[in-house]
C-alpha cells in the first residue's frame, strides 16, 4: 500500500512537471517555429551592428555560424548550436544533447524580428559506460512520447491490483515506476530544451536595446 502511494505522489509529481512546461510553438506546417518583430528607438544600423555583435559574444566564432549576410538590407542568418546536459532518473544512464536552429535577424528603423526555426536535438547517451548516436530528432517527438507513457500508466493504473497475486502486484508497480521514470526524462529534457532557445533569444534582446556611440 505504502508502495502505491509512493508511485502515485511520483505520477502526480512528474506529471506537474509538464503542466506546467511550456510548449515549443509550431507554425501552419507543424514545424517549431518561433518569431516575433520587436519595435525600437533605434536605427537599423544600430540594430544591425548590435546583431553581428550578439552573434560574436554568444557563439564565439562569428564567421562559423554565418550562413547569409546582406549589410545593406540588414539582415542576418546563422546556425546556432546550444548545449545540454541531463542526468537520467534511470540508474547507469545520462544523455548529453546539442539543440541546433537556424535563426534569421531583420533589422529596420524602429524595429527588429527574429526567426528561429529548423530545430533538431542531437543526443549523445551514456547507458552503463556505452555511448549511443540516436538520429537527430524534433523537440515535438518528446510531446508524442510524454502522452504516450501517460496513457501506458493510465492504462496500468485502471487494472485492480488487489486481484493480482504479491509477486504480480510487484511486477505491476515496478512496471509503472519505469514508466514514471521514462515520462520524467521525456518532460524533463522538452522543458530544458525549451529553456535552451528561449534563452537565446532574451539575450539577443538584452543585446538588441544597446544604443552605444561611444
Amino acid at each position: 500500500m505504502i508502495i502505491k502511494q509512493i508511485t502515485m505522489l511520483f505520477a502526480a509529481l512528474f506529471f506537474g512537471i509538464y503542466l506546467h512546461a511550456q510548449d515549443f510553438p509550431e507554425n501552419t506546417n507543424g514545424n517549431i517555429e518561433f518569431s516575433e518583430v520587436i519595435k525600437t528607438t533605434l536605427e537599423k544600423s544600430v540594430l544591425h551592428a548590435n546583431a553581428k555583435e550578439w552573434i560574436a559574444k554568444t557563439f564565439g566564432d562569428y564567421k562559423s555560424v554565418l550562413q547569409f549576410e546582406d549589410n545593406e538590407n540588414c539582415k542576418l542568418i546563422i546556425k546556432g548550436l546550444s548545449n545540454i546536459e541531463h542526468v537520467s532518473g534511470i540508474p547507469g544512464m545520462s544523455t548529453k544533447e546539442n539543440i541546433s536552429y537556424t535563426m534569421t535577424i531583420e533589422s529596420k528603423d524602429g524595429k527588429y524580428r527574429y526567426i528561429i526555426d529548423n530545430v533538431l536535438v542531437n543526443q549523445t547517451m551514456n547507458i552503463l559506460g556505452s555511448s549511443v548516436h540516436p538520429k537527430p530528432f524534433s523537440p515535438i517527438d518528446h510531446k508524442q512520447n510524454i502522452n504516450k507513457y501517460n496513457k501506458a500508466i493510465a492504462d496500468l493504473k485502471l487494472i485492480d491490483e488487489t486481484t493480482l497475486k504479491k509477486k504480480a502486484q510487484k511486477e505491476h508497480q515496478e512496471k509503472i515506476a519505469d514508466l514514471q521514470r521514462s515520462l520524467n526524462d521525456e518532460s524533463i529534457c522538452y522543458q530544458q530544451e525549451y529553456e535552451a532557445i528561449t534563452g537565446i533569444i532574451n539575450t539577443l534582446k538584452e543585446a538588441m536595446q544597446t544604443n552605444d556611440d561611444f
